[in-house]
């Protein structure tokens, strides 16, 4: 047992620790797909997702990041049936990019230069939150590549350890697209297709630790074996985020606080003085900083015996009836 003692009014409240950094590789892809008439598209990009696990305590709420960055992309244009490749920079795209190119052979049309007006954008969205957790706001959108930050609260309303669930973001990727073509100074033709979209996958699952309240403890003894003594003892703590017990002791004017840190020590004899009231409250601190305490147990010490003898004075025999 490591027994320490001090002063301690109020268990002081630590972090929850937090989950180690993450990465997804998210990929948005869409088979050759007709989007307006005379216009296919083919699509399939890839971007990181990278976030932190959140640690919050039940009841409240703390921050969450999900920054993104992009990867890998290829997509392709079927004007007319004729495959053109559009000359993305290596990544995937996010805002307004457009795309120029010339002398594009489109069957009967001959060779003609066609522009791309392409506006991508990434949205994320809370997918089937659990009944513990709640996100605010709960969709995002990405207009540059970096980080967004939304809110996470915790409602588990049990007590004891702490509870692992998952906060799941769904990523989707939108792409608006305007195509024209182009000969002789003239636009010969153009497509609009607005809003495809592309839901990601895997779905983005943070990790979220709720640090619940602890289980209050029970003082099950409260004695004192002697006037100089008291014993108290507890029911042991099964909360996986155990960190100590603190024992305070009241009484006589002074205030003392034992703390007990091994979680199967679960009793304590007191140095007292006699003829004195203590109160004992036993209170369990987890890993987190949060804490419950027992009810007070009150226990008085007895009398403490004459020095000259085991009575008190005045209970001695009168000598002259001694045989």
């Amino acid at each position: 047992m490591v027994l320490l003692v001090g002063t301690l009014l109020t268990p002081s409240f630590g972090g929850v620790p937090a989950v180690a950094a993450l990465e997804d590789d998210v990929t948005f892809g869409m088979q050759r797909t007709t989007v307006a008439p005379g216009l296919d598209f083919e699509v399939l990009c890839h971007v990181t997702a990278s976030y932190d696990g959140v640690a919050v305590r039940d009841g409240a709420s703390a921050p969450a990041v999900l920054a993104t960055r992009p990867g890998g992309c290829v997509m392709t244009l079927y004007l007319l049936g004729v495959p053109v490749p559009l000359p993305l920079p290596f990544q995937t795209p996010l805002g307004y990019l457009p795309l120029f190119l010339p002398n594009v052979r489109i069957l009967t049309l001959g060779f003609v230069d066609v522009t791309v007006d392409l506006t991508a954008r990434l949205r994320g969205a809370i997918s089937g939150d659990p009944p513990a957790l709640t996100a605010s706001p709960a969709a995002a959108e990405w207009t540059t590549w970096g980080p967004v930050e939304t809110t996470v609260g915790a409602h588990v309303g049990v007590r004891g350890g702490v509870l692992t669930t998952y906060e799941s973001f769904r990523l989707t990727y939108v792409i608006d697209l305007l195509v024209s073509l182009h000969a002789f100074g003239m636009t010969l033709f153009t497509w609009y297709a607005p809003l495809v979209t592309m839901e990601g996958v895997p779905i983005v699952r943070v990790p979220v630790a709720i640090d619940l309240v602890p289980n209050a403890p029970v003082i099950t003894e409260a004695l004192a074996p002697s006037p100089y003594t008291i014993e108290t003892a507890w029911t042991r703590s099964s909360d996986s985020d155990f960190a100590r017990y603190a024992v305070a002791v009241t009484g006589g004017g002074v205030r003392r606080v034992f703390f007990v840190t091994d979680p199967t020590d679960n009793s304590l004899a007191i140095d007292v003085k006699p003829m004195t009231t203590y109160t004992v409250v036993v209170t369990l601190i987890d890993a987190g900083g949060l804490w419950a305490s027992s009810r007070a147990a009150s226990i008085t010490t007895p009398r403490a015996p004459d020095p000259r003898g085991d009575g008190v004075l005045g209970s001695l025999p009168d000598p002259g009836v001694l045989r």
